[in-house]
């Protein structure tokens, strides 16, 4: 019913704000809702379309919205998977996509058990590379120091070493010239990591 009147009348500013709020309402109680979650999704897309929704301005709303749920409910898929969509709003702007990654990097290290933040990443570093190929490099070099760095210091989490997987993967698929670099290096660091006795003492 209400995406029939939405569609009827049409989304300007006014009914943008009216309806995020009713949406916002639901997340409070129940920050996990797929069914919410997906009705913000169509709200904006329509917003969108009808042209009352500042794509920049509309991001960083959608980051408030999710950042609100995840503190309300730790590892939640449904919220990391609408930030994830929200990506798409910036559409080519790589500042904005590089400010997340440096936000991001943040919440990973607060939160090494959460598969959910370290699958966001990797969709926020695809999009990174994908917009700055120039900096692919770099940009890979970067990631895989910090996630060794944390698995070094938290060994026994699963979300880190596929996110570790992820970025070694990237890494052999993208670049070309450095690759004999890191297949020593990643099998070095393996093999430091399988030693049971200096694990267990850093993470019993």
């Amino acid at each position: 019913a209400r995406k029939r009147r939405l569609v009827r009348h049409g989304v300007d500013d006014d009914a943008l704000r009216r309806e995020l709020a009713f949406v916002s309402v639901i997340l409070s109680r129940f920050p996990k809702a797929p069914s919410a979650w997906a009705h913000r999704r169509w709200t904006l897309t329509r917003a969108a379309l009808d042209g009352a929704c500042d794509l920049s301005s509309a991001f960083d709303a959608e980051c408030c919205a999710c950042d609100r749920a995840v503190v309300k409910k730790r590892m939640n898929y449904a919220a990391w998977s609408h930030r994830a969509w929200a990506l798409g709003l910036l559409k080519d702007d790589w500042r904005a996509v590089e400010r997340e990654l440096t936000e991001t990097e943040t919440l990973v290290k607060r939160n090494v058990s959460d598969h959910c933040v370290m699958h966001y990443r990797s969709r926020v570093l695809l999009y990174f590379l994908n917009v700055r190929g120039d900096e692919i490099d770099v940009r890979l070099a970067h990631e895989i120091t910090m996630i060794r760095e944390l698995i070094a210091k938290y060994p026994g989490h699963e979300s880190l070493w596929c996110y570790h997987r992820f970025v070694f993967y990237e890494i052999v698929r993208r670049t070309t010239t450095r690759n004999i670099d890191y297949l020593p290096s990643t099998s070095d660091f393996i093999e430091e990591c399988c030693d049971v006795e200096k694990t267990a003492l850093l993470d019993p």
